[in-house]
């Protein structure tokens, strides 16, 4: 099995980060995260992607970086070129998931009607965006 590139860059910044951390093992980390020995050892070796809610939990166990900044590293957040805006693919997941949660409530029918405003809502935002990008070309 061929190894992602930047699976294996991430796994060695992430060992890397482990020790400087004070966990000469990776062990030790899994004692004190209480994430699985074996999850640790597919980051760092490269073998699977970390999971957002595992970054979250390892985080506090690492020193000197925040959870954002280990979601940067292992490619979750980065620039959205279509809207110019820094965009976490994570709070974009927490968004979708308290949708679901609403819908879940509603009826058949009020789900439909929920998702029609939810269109018209964006069909508004992305002509306001696009009003205000023709009023910039006019300066």
């Amino acid at each position: 099995m061929k190894k992602n590139k930047e699976l294996v860059e991430f796994g060695l910044f992430f060992a890397k980060l482990r020790e400087a951390s004070g966990f000469r093992t990776k062990s030790e980390l899994a004692d004190a995260s209480k994430v699985a020995i074996s999850t640790i050892s597919r980051i760092e070796s490269g073998t699977n992607k970390v999971q957002p809610n595992t970054l979250k939990v390892l985080a506090p166990f690492l020193k000197g970086i925040s959870y954002d900044e280990l979601m940067k590293k292992a490619g979750y957040i980065g620039t959205n070129t279509e809207i110019g805006t820094e965009q976490s693919n994570l709070d974009l997941d927490d968004d979708i998931r308290e949708i679901q949660r609403y819908a879940r409530k509603l009826s058949a029918e009020n789900r439909k009607r929920a998702l029609k405003m939810i269109k018209v809502a964006f069909e508004d935002a992305f002509n306001k965006d696009d009003e205000d990008n023709e009023e910039d070309d006019d300066i």
